[in-house]
């Protein structure tokens, strides 16, 4: 080992050692992302704001839907769409923020 070797090993430990330790740091720090934080529930629905029974939305060949355009983060917890059988429904996310309903 010539007299370069000693000081280019200690320094590639050392450099490991920083590594380990920001990982070590980060995953003890996900431990909590799933606890309650102060916030805001929010809920959203299609109900017929009339008290009528026509809580659906038409949707065009070609055309979108936006169900949701919620700002900041959130969790979605439960998703409801009733499909017709003669006809071929189906929900993707669109490119753009909120889901979109798309007519096959």
């Amino acid at each position: 080992m010539n007299k370069h070797g000693l000081p280019t090993i200690l320094g590639g430990l050392v450099t490991m050692a920083g590594i380990a330790s920001v990982d070590i740091a980060f995953a003890q720090g996900t431990g909590t992302l799933g606890d309650p934080r102060a916030g805001k529930l929010a809920r959203y629905s299609s109900y017929e704001r009339s008290g009528g029974n026509a809580d659906f939305r038409r949707v065009a060949p070609g055309e979108t839907l936006t169900l949701v355009d919620h700002q900041g983060a959130g969790t979605l917890r439960r998703l409801w769409l009733t499909r017709f059988r003669s006809r071929n429904h189906y929900a993707s996310t669109s490119s753009t923020a909120g889901q979109t309903m798309n007519r096959a």
